[in-house]
């Protein structure tokens, strides 16, 4: 999960800078602006999922349950 939303963030500000020379172009600053917004959407969506999961995977340790292979690295 932490690689995705590396790659989520990577894709973003590609988009961005190609939204900055597409300037002129209105229907590609449209098309590049909606895209921005749904990676926004999609690393925050991400980010809450990786919180939630590195949250659990405290509470497991904190229990003593056990090694169930959540560990922060594999998110």
């Amino acid at each position: 999960l932490e690689g995705k939303i590396a790659e989520l963030e990577d894709e973003k500000t590609e988009t961005e800078m190609a939204l900055t020379k597409a300037a002129g172009d209105y229907s590609k600053v449209q098309e590049l602006y909606e895209k921005v917004e749904k990676l926004k959407e999609e690393i925050e969506k991400s980010t809450e999922r990786w919180m939630e999961l590195a949250e659990i995977d405290g509470w497991i340790g904190e229990l003593g349950i056990g090694d169930w292979g959540l560990g922060i690295g594999v998110l």
